[in-house]
Formats: structure tokens, sequence, C-alpha cells
């Protein structure tokens, strides 16, 4: 009896194709699943609850193996989850809370953060803890310290240098430029927000070669620090910014900068891109590279992936390597199996988040409640699209010690396979479409007797056919399949048509995979 067999799906998501041509290693549609290294669809790792953190802070990052977090003015905030460390960054001036985070990373063992304010407003902090007050202790003028207990300001001497402190802690100010005595001291309240005139404290920030770059407040520059001390942007010789606008080849405003490789960054406009040497001595940085007509619009959409960049264009997910070695904006690329898909989802006013999860080897573009992730290997032939669908708004996401971790308001969660919901009650249904298929014997009417499912799990699965006589697209019923069903009885089809297209779905608290589906026919002769 001839069968038409559905044992490798290492294509993933593809929608280029019409639906009507057979393609039997790609999918019209697959949600809430991917494509494993054995070629398999899995469901998608759920969310684990972690904690639920106490109100008032804001942002996810990873740093010394804790998950921080951030938050502004009011009492001291810390987190009874000792996973968790929580880290004041308040505004510059008034002391207001950040309403979200956009860059936090180590440098020299040392927070840098870029933080967003109402307005909005970006402010680059780095906290470097200058250590806490002591009492008759001798301090140098223009040394910093801190209160015994942190208050997100840091105090310099500023009258009194040499002289020692007094024997109890003085009640410190929190306005930035108010000043407090303390024995022979005078202390003035600062900020941990970098205070060179230089910094641009705008979003779009990477950290390479032991500098800070960011793009400049003009759009058209992208300024960096001195080699080794984030906060100075104006040492002669050694701080200074990149000319990136006189070689754009179309807009000329920096919306976003990547990694690539060890030693390039990436600086995107909207419709072209560069990539540059970086160096710890200026003197060596040069332009490398300039890509025509593809760029980004979405500062954090960008992300490093086994020694490439991937980043999100207007017209879909494209990698650096790809556009370099072409510089053809119609190379097929690692995103063009959806680009339809992400046009049609992703607006311009959007902020999507990528982030790597090494766990498994793929690339996740996080937007709201929408996941786009790319399944990648070398080793077995991979490069798979799937769309995750999430019960909530993702608002972070970070990733510490291998683990993938996700907020949501105050709520954090572990993308894990340890469990098979999200949370307490949420249950993911995955949604898989295939091609319609001919046997590769287009043109033939086939009588489709019964099929056979091998997985885990028990998937619903019905059949979508073409009824040429109502020229429109009808599915079967769906039926219910064990998680392998040979050897015993046949689950039925019972199907007359040339073309088939198997629909299979899940949604129960258990692990599921879709291993192979085998449908047997027997030929009708030509239509």
């Amino acid at each position: 009896m001839p069968v038409i067999s559905f044992d490798d799906f290492a294509g993933g998501l593809d929608v280029r194709p019409l639906q009507f041509m057979s393609r039997p290693n790609i999918l019209r549609v697959l949600q809430n699943a991917y494509v494993t290294t054995g070629k398999t669809i899995k469901k998608r790792p759920c969310l684990q609850s972690v904690a639920t953190l106490e109100a008032g802070t804001f942002g996810l990052k990873s740093f010394k193996g804790k998950l921080q977090t951030f938050y502004g003015q009011g009492a001291a905030i810390v987190h009874a989850n000792t996973l968790f460390q929580a880290n004041r960054v308040p505004h510059w001036t008034s002391g207001a809370s950040p309403t979200r985070i956009h860059y936090a990373d180590q440098y020299n063992a040392i927070l840098y953060v870029v933080a967003e304010f109402a307005g909005p407003v970006y402010r680059h902090y780095y906290l470097d803890d200058p250590g806490a007050w002591q009492a008759v202790h001798a301090y140098s003028a223009n040394v910093f310290s801190r209160p015994t207990v942190a208050n997100g300001f840091r105090y310099e001497v500023t009258a009194g240098g040499g002289g020692n402190s007094g024997g109890a802690e003085p009640i410190w100010p929190t306005t930035v430029g108010n000043t407090v005595a303390d024995g022979a001291l005078t202390w003035t309240c600062r900020t941990f927000a970098i205070t060179d005139t230089n910094c641009p404290h705008t979003k779009p920030v990477v950290k390479q070669s032991q500098k800070m770059f960011a793009a400049g407040t003009d759009g058209t520059t992208v300024r960096y620090c001195k080699t080794g001390d984030p906060r100075d942007w104006t040492a002669v010789s050694d701080a200074g910014f990149l000319p990136v606008g006189l070689y754009a080849r179309g807009s000329d405003q920096v919306t976003g900068l990547g990694l690539y490789g060890n030693r390039n960054i990436a600086v995107f406009f909207s419709d072209n891109s560069q990539l540059w040497l970086a160096d710890p001595n200026p003197a060596n940085m040069t332009l490398s590279w300039n890509i025509e007509g593809v760029g980004t619009l979405f500062a954090k959409a960008s992300g490093p992936v086994s020694h490439d960049l991937f980043f999100l264009a207007q017209t879909g997910f494209r990698s650096t390597s790809v556009q370099q070695l072409t510089n053809n904006v119609q190379e097929a690329d690692i995103g063009s199996a959806i680009d339809s898909l992400i046009r049609a989802g992703i607006a311009s006013t959007d902020d999507p988040l990528s982030i790597y999860y090494p766990k498994l080897g793929q690339f996740w573009c996080i937007n709201g409640n929408t996941v786009w992730v790319y399944s990648f290997s070398r080793a077995s032939k991979i490069s798979a699209w799937s769309k995750f669908t999430m019960p909530f708004t993702i608002d972070d996401a970070t990733v510490l010690n291998q683990e993938l971790y996700v907020r949501t308001g105050d709520d954090v969660y572990k993308v894990t396979d340890a469990v098979t919901r999200d949370g307490v009650s949420s249950i993911p249904l995955v949604d898989v479409k295939m091609y319609f298929q001919d046997g590769k014997r287009p043109g033939v009417l086939k009588q489709f007797t019964g099929a056979d499912f091998i997985g885990t799990g028990t998937p619903t699965i019905s059949y979508e056919f073409f009824d040429s006589g109502l020229q429109r697209i009808l599915e079967t019923a769906g039926y219910e399949y064990p998680a392998v069903t040979e050897p015993g009885n046949l689950p039925p089809v019972e199907l007359i048509t040339t073309r088939i297209a198997p629909h299979m779905t899940h949604q129960k608290d258990e692990a599921f995979e879709i291993g192979s589906l085998l449908l047997y026919y027997e030929s009708e002769g030509v239509t």
C-alpha cells in the first residue's frame, strides 16, 4: 500500500510556498512548538513560576549569579527570594523610579545600566560602589562614599579634605548638589548616573574592546568612553566618537548598535548599516563595511548567534554575515521564510527584545506576548522558525547560568521543560499545519484509509482537503490519536482526494512531540 511519510521537519515554519505545493519538511503553521535537533516537532518549553517580586522594581538582568532588578525613590527594596537583587537607580535630579531598563551588563565587574524615565528620557549609570561611610575616618578631598544603608546616591568630599568624619553618621541629603556637614568634612550629594557631558545618554549601547559605545545625541555619531573608565567620555586621544553619519548610504540617524564577531560593532540606521572595527586605541578604529538597503528601527532587536549577528529589519529578520557578504537586499536570508508574517505582525512603534537561549540553541525575539524563535544547529542541519504565543506580555528577559527567565509585571518565570503548562493554569495550544501533499503523484485521486502516528502525548489530528466542486478548502473532524499507533488498530482517515494536508493540535498538561506521521492510501486513477 502506498504511503506518504512525514518524519523530517527540519525546515520549520515557512510561508513562502503556495499551500497546495507539496513541501514535506516545512510547515504552514508552527505555533507553540519548535523543531528539535532530531528534526522532530516538540511542544515549547513552558513557564515555571520562580517568584512574585516585591512591588516597585523594574527590569530583569543577570549579573554575578543573581537576577538584577532596579528601582528609584522610596524605601529600600530587598527581595525575599535570594536569587534576586534590587539596585537603586533614581532619576538624577528628582529621584523618581525608572519605567524601564534597556541595558544592564558588567563592565570591570560593575553594572553599567541604561534606564528610561518618564518623558521618555534615558540615563546611563555606573554602579561603582565607593564603600560605606566610616565614623572618625580620614577622607581626602574629592573622595566618594555612600551611606551604610545604600540609598542610590554617592557623596563627595567637597570641603575639609584630609580631615576626619564625625562619630555619628550624618543624615544624608537625597537631592543632587545638596550638602551635609560631617565632623571636619562636607559631603555633597552626587548621582551614580554618568555626569560627563560627552556621555550621550541614549538607548542604543554596546560594550566592546574595553569601551562603552552609545549613539550620539545628534544621531549621526557613535560616542565611546575612555578605555577602562566608563565615567570618562572626554579623555583626549582615548574617548571620542565614530563619524558614522558621514559614511551612511541612506538615513544618517543611528537606530541601533550590536556586536559582530570578537572586535566589531554593527551600527544600524533605518535603511542601511555599517560594521566598524572596535579597538582600545581609537587610532585603530576603522569602517570595515557598508551595507546598503538593510537596517532596523528596533534598538534592542539584534543579538549574537554563533559568531553572527541577527537583527530585525523592516522586512524581517536578517543576518549581518549574509548582508555583509552579498550586500544585496534581495538575497535570501535567515528570516525570509517568515517575512510576510513579520511584516504583518510587528509595528514600527514596537520595541521588541532579542536574546539568545543557549540551552536550546535558539534565537528569541520577544514582542509583547509573541515570540519569534529560530532554532539553529549546523551539526544537525537545522534552521527552523516557529512562533510562540505566551499567556501574558513579557516585559523583560535574561539568561542566567544557561537558563532563560522572563518577567511580566512583578512575576518572574523560568523557561523549562520541567513543567508542561504556563504558571498554574495556562496550557499552550500547539498548532501544526502541513502543506498539501500529493505523494509525488499530482492529479491522481487517492483513497486515504488510515494513518499512523509516532510521538509522545495525544494529539488531535484532522485533515484539510480541496473540494473542486465548491472550490474551497474543507477539513475533516478531528480524531485523537494515542502516542504510538503501531502495532495495533489503524486510526481511520476515510477521505478521497488528490491532496491532503494534516493538521495537528494539542492542548493538554503533558509532554508532546511529533516524531512521524504516515498516511496510507490507494490510487483511484487520474481525475
